[in-house]
């Protein structure tokens, strides 16, 4: 009888801890790096975190072919658009704005433009050859895409 009950126990104890480990290895999200993007036709086949951090605060006006890049910009997705200038600008999205409201006043450049998803943003580089953007490396299906760096989330 002692032996049943301890069989049971120690069923028991299995079965919880198997439990345990099933929900708690499904409990933790995903985290994706996030990459800048570029179309694989670009002209832009390397840019260092310094020369990224020009052109979306427009220091960066020509590429190497002279014309002008078009930094896209996540209007919608806070938390990898905060940590996308945390880690490029040392900044908050919030003082990003600023900035660009203090430029747009003096009227000599033009801002990001605004996307309101990473699909948006993987289409506008997939058309444009100029336009450089930022998403999770998850939505990074297409061999027409081009990663100039990476950051993880």
């Amino acid at each position: 009888m002692k032996t049943s009950i301890l069989n049971r126990l120690l069923n028991v104890l299995i079965l919880t801890w198997m439990l345990t480990l099933v929900l708690f290895s499904n409990a933790e999200p995903e985290h994706h790096d996030i990459v800048v993007i570029v179309n694989a036709h670009s002209p832009l086949t390397h840019l260092s975190r310094d020369e990224i951090a020009q052109v979306y605060t427009a220091r960066m006006s020509l590429l190497a072919d002279g014309t002008r890049p078009v930094a896209l910009d996540l209007q919608n997705n806070p938390n990898i658009r905060n940590h996308f200038y945390a880690n490029l600008l040392h900044t908050s999205s919030e003082r990003f704005d600023a900035f660009w409201a203090r430029l747009l006043f003096t009227g000599l450049a033009t801002p990001p433009k605004l996307l309101s998803s990473q699909d948006q943003v993987v289409n506008e580089v997939l058309q444009n050859d100029h336009a450089i953007g930022f998403v999770t490396d998850d939505h990074v299906k297409s061999p027409n895409i081009h990663v100039l760096a990476r950051w993880p989330q």
